[in-house]
C-alpha cells in the first residue's frame, strides 16, 4: 500500500469515527497541557536564578560603593604584610630547623650555662591563610637565675616570632632548668 492511499483511508476513517475525532483531540490537549506544566517549571527556576543573581548584584554593588571596605582592606593588607615580616621564613622544614638550632645556640653561647642539651621537636606544618612550620626545640641545663634571666631576655627580645612555650625551673643545688621554645616559619619558594 502507497503512503497517499494510506493516508486518504486514515482520513476517511477520523472523519466516520467520532470517538477516535475525541481521543485524537483528548491527546493534543494532554501534550498542549504537559508541555504548558513544563515552561511554567522552567519559567519558575529561570526567576528564581535571576533574583538570586540580582540579589548577589546587589551586595556587591552596596559592598562596592562602601570606601570604607578599602580602607579596611588596604590597612589588612599591611597587617599581614606586616605579620609576614615578624615570622621566620625557610624552604624547607630541615633549612628550619637548623636555622633555629642556629639561632638557639648563638643565644646560648653569650650565657652561661653549664650541661646544656639541645633536642628539635618533631615540626608541625600549620595551614590555612599562610602554610607555617611550627619548630620546637627543647634546652636543658644548669645556670644561676640572672644567667637564665638573660638568656630569655635574648631569646625575647628578637624581632621574630619566637616564644617560650613552657619552663621549668629546677630549685636543688644544680639549678637546673628545661625550656621549650618555638618559632614559626613561613615557607618561602
Amino acid at each position: 500500500m502507497n503512503s497517499p492511499q494510506a493516508l486518504k483511508n486514515m482520513l476517511q476513517e477520523l472523519e466516520a469515527n467520532t470517538r477516535l475525532r475525541v481521543g485524537l483531540w483528548a491527546i493534543v490537549a494532554i501534550l498542549l497541557l504537559y508541555a504548558s506544566l513544563v515552561l511554567n517549571d522552567v519559567r519558575e527556576e529561570l526567576e528564581t536564578e535571576f533574583l538570586r543573581l540580582n540579589e548577589k548584584v546587589r551586595d556587591v554593588s552596596s559592598v562596592s560603593a562602601q570606601r570604607s571596605w578599602l580602607i579596611q582592606a588596604d590597612e589588612s593588607r599591611v597587617l599581614k604584610m606586616q605579620a609576614e615580616s615578624s615570622l621566620w621564613s625557610s624552604r624547607s622544614e630541615g633549612l628550619a630547623q637548623a636555622t633555629f638550632q642556629t639561632w638557639v645556640d648563638q643565644q646560648l653561647s653569650g650565657v652561661h650555662v653549664k650541661n646544656v642539651r639541645t633536642s628539635m621537636l618533631p615540626v608541625e606544618e600549620k595551614t590555612g591563610i599562610i602554610d607555617l612550620w611550627e619548630v620546637s626545640l627543647r634546652i636543658q641545663g644548669e645556670a644561676e637565675p640572672a644567667e637564665l634571666q638573660r638568656l630569655l631576655f635574648k631569646m625575647e627580645s628578637l624581632d621574630k616570632v619566637t616564644i617560650i612555650e613552657t619552663l621549668k625551673i629546677y630549685n636543688d643545688r644544680r639549678k637546673a632548668f628545661d625550656l621549650t621554645a618555638t618559632a614559626w616559619f613561613r615557607k618561602t619558594p
